[in-house]
């Protein structure tokens, strides 16, 4: 389980047991499961889409949607870098660093 209880991603910038930190994608897009999820959930209550995106002109909204959480998410990985380097109980402070 998380140790820290503010977070600001459900995966990325974890701390779990306050010893261990995980910071998430790495190298790869900063895009998961759970942004994809949502993202769906939020366009689908917004636009009053009842079926697939597969099969509905709102396939552009969705990839629009994905592109810019996983550009958020690819800065926030940057901030909390920058972070890491320069202070040591960084991870007290993830909250302030990133932005939803």
């Amino acid at each position: 389980l998380r140790t820290y209880k503010h977070n600001a991603h459900p995966v990325f910038f974890g701390v779990y047991d306050d010893l261990i930190y995980h910071h998430g994608a790495a190298f790869r897009r900063a895009l998961c499961r759970a942004d994809k999820s949502n993202i769906k959930f939020k366009l689908k209550k917004r636009l009053n889409i009842k079926t697939s995106f597969r099969y509905s002109n709102s396939a552009s909204h969705l990839n629009q949607e994905l592109k810019h959480k996983a550009e958020l998410n690819q800065t926030n990985s940057k901030r909390v870098y920058k972070a890491i380097l320069s202070d040591p109980i960084f991870y007290k402070k993830i909250d302030s660093i990133t932005s939803e």
